[in-house]
């Protein structure tokens, strides 16, 4: 592998990190040849600045560096490769034409559109052709706007609906999909179920009927993979519960620049994103700090704190993933306030995860920072 020296006009911490990864992603997406070898004065500046064992620290994280680029266009290659053998299967090439078709005989603008994304799909190779045909097939019982109820569905937090605590998320999901109006047309078309609560027993011994469960099929689930790229470019004609926004966040345009000062903080991380499980990553809001209980010992569930301290955890990364997070903003020295505390910094901390050879990395910083930074990756609320 070749090697390109990086040299730095801005000495200053950040700066030289994000030239670091910048070089990083030109390596592995084909712009700049080669592999980058820092040079001393990059360490001997970040050593003085932070502390003696960062030297050591990078000095290991380009060790690791070439076999993770390695791996990085190995996957690319792999990718492109599988790709291209989609293209040219025949039953992919016979789904894109029942779309084109669809969308040729559709009236409505915004319905076409869906369609067009749900064929442009077709080149995800993680969800087979069958998948994708399933959809095809019964996506004319499903309008955009259910495509939308069913995503907001999916990404609900806690059990607090309308000033309401329910007993649970599924209960709570159910009293929101049926005010949306969106119960009717999700159910029929398969995409979500609904159990029987609990049994309860009253005081005098007699059951109590509780209420039904929501609960999203596989083939719901499967109907967002494929059109994730049409929700994405749209604004949801509803706010998601749990997910509202509190007193006291900064504006948006703010939330995304602190995230962009962290050096290539989102970049990596969406990177590692994709080679996940959904299941794998999760966005500790801070509502859970302090917690009070009602007077049936129930926990009360808080609004989050716009400042306070929350989390975005991945969790079944391997070390070298988790050491490319966390040189982008090292924990600093001294421990991190209690969850929910009021905390302006953003930084990363990874570990190995106990009894098994797979490690973990966490992001702490202002709740009204990282939600911007979850919703972006569509990283689960937990």
């Amino acid at each position: 592998m070749g090697s390109e020296i990086v040299r730095a006009s801005d000495d200053t911490p950040n700066a030289m990190a994000s030239r670091y990864f910048e070089t990083m992603l030109r390596m592995v997406f084909g712009v700049m040849p080669g592999g980058p070898i820092l040079t001393e004065a990059f360490f001997d500046a970040r050593a003085r600045r932070e502390a003696a064992q960062f030297q050591s620290h990078m000095k290991l994280s380009v060790e690791c560096l070439e076999d993770r680029v390695e791996e990085l266009q190995a996957a690319i290659r792999d990718f492109q490769a599988r790709a291209e053998e989609r293209a040219r299967d025949q039953e992919a090439q016979d789904v894109a034409w029942n779309y084109t078709t669809e969308a040729v005989q559709e009236a409505i603008k915004e319905r076409r559109e869906m369609l067009a994304h749900a064929q442009a799909a077709l080149l995800d190779v993680r969800i087979s052709v069958a998948s994708h045909a399933r959809v095809q097939r019964r996506l004319h019982e499903i309008e955009p706007r259910d495509v939308l109820a069913l995503y907001a569905v999916s990404r609900t937090y806690e059990r607090v609906f309308n000033g309401r605590q329910y007993r649970d998320q599924e209960e709570m999901r159910t009293a929101f999909v049926t005010q949306i109006g969106a119960r009717d047309a999700l159910q029929s078309a398969g995409c979500i179920r609904f159990t029987p609560g609990p049994s309860l027993i009253s005081g005098v011994g007699n059951p109590v009927m509780t209420p039904e469960r929501l609960v999203i099929t596989d083939f719901g689930d499967l109907v967002l993979q494929v059109l994730a790229g049409f929700i994405k470019k749209r604004e949801l004609p509803f706010t998601i519960p749990g997910r509202e926004h509190v007193d006291g966040e900064r504006p948006h345009d703010e939330a995304v620049q602190r995230i962009a000062d962290v050096a290539p903080l989102r970049e990596t991380l969406s990177a590692i994103v994709l080679k996940h499980p959904r299941e794998h990553l999760r966005f500790q809001a801070s509502c859970w700090w302090p917690g009070e209980k009602d007077q049936s010992g129930s926990v009360v569930f808080l609004p989050p704190r716009a400042r306070g301290l929350t989390r975005i955890s991945i969790d079944g990364i391997s070390r070298e993933e988790a050491e490319t997070l966390f040189v982008c903003s090292p924990k600093p020295a001294g421990e991190l306030p209690q969850f929910g505390q009021p905390f302006e910094d953003v930084v990363v901390e990874r570990g190995k995860t106990d009894g098994t050879e797979t490690w973990f990395a966490s992001i702490s910083g202002p709740h009204d920072v990282l939600r911007v930074l979850a919703d972006d990756l569509d990283i689960r609320w937990f």
